[in-house]
């Protein structure tokens, strides 16, 4: 039985392979048929920002998994509005379309979800 699984992403790609590790977790549990709500709170939204340089550090870019994750069915990407605003960037800023939720609205859809997994 297919199962709501919201994945909130707290860290930055570059603060270690967490980002990587929490965008394998969503294309398992989507290809388990789970509706997979993928969250960027705190430094996590710096994973969206399209102005990235990756290879300074030597880091593979995000891009392309993010742009992918529709093809993986993964439809439901939010972020956190006043982590966004405390970093000073704006939904022009983003690579791919989010949907910008409050933190009332974010309880909200961990309420409904069947498992809440902080990453």
């Amino acid at each position: 039985m297919p199962q709501i699984i919201n994945l909130i992403i707290n860290q930055s790609t570059f603060a270690g392979s967490h980002f990587k590790e929490s965008i394998d977790l969503a294309l398992v549990c989507a290809a388990f048929d789970h509706q997979v709500n993928l969250i960027f709170q705190h430094d996590g939204v710096y994973n969206l920002v399209n102005s990235q340089q990756s290879m300074i550090i030597g880091e593979k870019s995000q891009v392309d998994l993010l742009k992918g994750l529709s093809f993986y069915d993964i439809e439901n990407v939010y972020a956190d509005i006043d982590s966004m605003q405390t970093r000073s960037f704006g939904i022009e800023s983003l690579l791919i379309d989010v949907k910008l939720l409050n933190a009332s609205e974010l309880n909200r859809l961990n309420q409904q979800a069947d498992q809440v997994v902080v990453l």
